[in-house]
């Protein structure tokens, strides 16, 4: 799809409706407040069918038109983002639409790019070869070639989308990039932290410091999408230390005075470390030993909360469930914390469930294996509860 060229000349990609100041000769109507309309002209539509004009525009012969009527048909061509341009004028009786089609494309191009390659810059774009060229959809495409730009580091890269005109009323679309420096993290700083250290918060975290010596590193990158992973990072850090209130934001970066790097800041309220204090089980399945399932949770001999366990306990839950041939059950922790005892309460909630059976057991892409000797091995048949 790409060709490069060191010496094309382009026009600026973003053609502008010529419109004339509105510009349609439409001071005859500003006059004649209600004029009758005998015909309608239409001039230059190669594509586009004049039924189709129309009913765009909103008018027909042998009715009337207003001055404001026919501001509102101009307008409404020019809606479309079919025209490149507009002219409705009256004489006499007749209105004349004079337009001109926006052209086909006929290439597309991408230059200047080094560091991504052609093959995925293309796959982001919409303008396609042998559609019509739209300005605004040629303006979201550049936008798409930034903000891949951008994940990659370079915040200062520019996408220019520009056209050569060619026969035929048909386009060759470049899209002319300048990717810009490559812009690395130069410092990470935590705020409001009091229990842990930044060197602690900062192991804990995918992002890294730039350094001189880590030529091929990928992690010191500026990356809004890893910055968001950082944030859930933290959070679980301190979930899983007892903290179930901590509350991790990420306060808006941005670039150092030099331009050189980037300056990233986490925001932070730590809030009380919890201590379990009870935990329940309401279950909705009759004949399940509860008191075996809270067995499953173990949150140590210091009894910390630990986001971990927790899940870990659910798990266990899940597979003890399944292996009575509940195979799908609904589980909902619930943690209730206490600040004034720093202590915090889980309850867990197993909804209805009923068991499942084995209808069938299919064994695909066993070739020189009979099924009857596979299924020797099994403990289970169609028609036994699941058990998972």
């Amino acid at each position: 799809m790409s060709r490069k060229s060191n010496n094309r000349k382009y026009r600026s990609g973003l053609m502008t409706a010529s419109v004339l100041a509105m510009g349609m000769a439409l001071s005859g109507l500003a006059v004649a407040q209600d004029v009758a309309l005998d015909a309608i002209v239409i001039d230059g539509n190669i594509r586009i069918e004049e039924a189709t004009i129309l009913s765009y525009a909103g008018i027909a012969p042998g009715g009337t038109i207003t001055a404001g009527q026919a501001n509102d048909a101009l307008r409404r061509l020019q809606d479309t983002g079919l025209f490149e341009t507009v002219d409705l004028r009256l004489e006499g009786n007749t209105v004349f639409i004079e337009l001109q089609e926006y052209p086909t494309i006929n290439e597309i191009s991408i230059e200047g790019n080094d560091l991504l390659d052609d093959d995925a810059l293309s796959a982001l774009l919409t303008s396609q070869p042998r559609r019509v060229y739209s300005p605004a959809i040629a303006e979201a495409d550049a936008q798409a070639i930034v903000d891949a730009y951008r994940q990659t580091g370079r915040l200062s890269a520019t996408v220019t989308p520009q056209i050569i005109r060619r026969s035929d009323n048909r386009v060759d679309l470049a899209f002319v990039v300048k990717e810009g420096p490559l812009i690395k993290i130069s410092s990470i700083t935590f705020n409001g932290n009091e229990r842990y250290s930044d060197s602690a918060l900062r192991r804990a975290i995918s992002s890294r410091v730039s350094n001189w010596w880590a030529f091929f590193a990928t992690s010191d990158k500026y990356d809004e999408a890893r910055l968001d992973y950082d944030v859930r990072l933290l959070r679980q850090f301190y979930l899983a230390r007892g903290y179930a209130d901590v509350d991790v934001s990420r306060a808006q970066g941005g670039l150092l005075p030099d331009r050189r790097g980037f300056a990233v800041s986490f925001v932070l309220n730590e809030g009380i470390r919890y201590k379990v204090g009870s935990i329940s089980i309401d279950s909705q399945i009759e004949n399940v030993d509860v008191d075996a399932l809270r067995q499953n949770f173990d949150f140590g001999d210091d009894g910390w909360y630990d986001v971990r366990a927790l899940e870990q306990g659910l798990f266990e839950i899940t597979n003890d469930l399944g292996a009575l041939g509940y195979a799908f059950v609904n589980i909902e922790p619930e943690v209730i914390t206490n600040p004034d005892t720093q202590t915090l309460d889980i309850q867990v909630r197993i909804g209805k469930a009923q068991k499942n059976f084995i209808e069938r057991i299919e064994i695909v892409n066993n070739v020189r294996t009979l099924d009857s000797v596979i299924r020797r091995e099994f403990e289970l048949v169609e028609g036994d509860a699941f058990n998972q």
